[in-house]
């Protein structure tokens, strides 16, 4: 099958990746304009299947996409990192740049093995599982209108695999808990000094700030 063309975040082409999706979702969503966006997709979502707020997420680990797979004009060149709702890659674009590619895969509702591209939903978390991704969509949407030095840039939002993927910026580098770690391994006296924390503190507050600015909520902040 050929490869899914990409949509754009902007204009006319958001429209058209909600009109032309190949997956049933619900439009009755609303834009993030004076509500949180995560308050309003909350709204939507049975009170039985808001797993994510009340419960710990499903134990099981889905599979990555493989190595060298073309997806949405993208080769996948690795697994960056994994969660309970999605899966990170590093990947590169046409021109051979490196891009983060962030898949919606939530480990309680699909279900993906080895050598498979496309989960498999169970009947009855179909329906919440369209809704996620409808909310994963929004998110998306909204992110891709920020422009701030401490956040990472998305650039291009695709549907393919039965799923939903965002394109960032890829961030070269390495997470607070490897940079705690790598200094613990060291018998450093300080794993963390004043200064570092003072100075990646202040950048991660200041993000925070913009994205609470744009009335939306992160829910994940972690040193992973």
């Amino acid at each position: 099958a050929a490869p899914a063309k990409p949509v754009m975040l902007t204009g006319a082409g958001m429209e058209a990746w909600e009109e032309g999706s190949d997956v049933q979702m619900r439009r009755e969503i609303p834009r993030p304009r004076n509500a949180w966006l995560e308050s309003a997709c909350l709204d939507q979502w049975p009170a039985s299947a808001r797993w994510y707020r009340s419960s710990p997420m499903a134990a099981q680990t889905n599979a990555p996409l493989p190595e060298g797979l073309e997806v949405g004009g993208y080769r996948i060149v690795k697994k960056i990192s994994s969660g309970g709702f999605s899966i990170v890659y590093l990947a590169t674009d046409e021109q051979g740049q490196s891009v983060a590619i962030k898949e919606y895969m939530p480990a309680a509702l699909a279900t993906r093995k080895a050598g498979e591209l496309q989960p498999v939903i169970a009947p009855e978390h179909l329906n919440t599982y369209r809704i996620g991704l409808k909310c994963f969509f929004e998110e998306g949407r909204a992110l891709a209108s920020i422009y701030h030095p401490n956040i990472v840039r998305v650039l291009n939002f695709f549907r393919a695999n039965d799923t939903v993927y965002m394109v960032m910026h890829y961030e070269s580098g390495r997470s607070l808990q490897e940079h705690v770690v790598r200094n613990r391994s060291k018998e450093q006296k300080d794993v963390l000094t004043e200064r570092f924390i003072r100075r990646v503190f202040t950048q991660v507050m200041n993000g925070l700030r913009e994205v609470h600015s744009n009335r939306l909520l992160h829910l994940d902040v972690k040193p992973a």
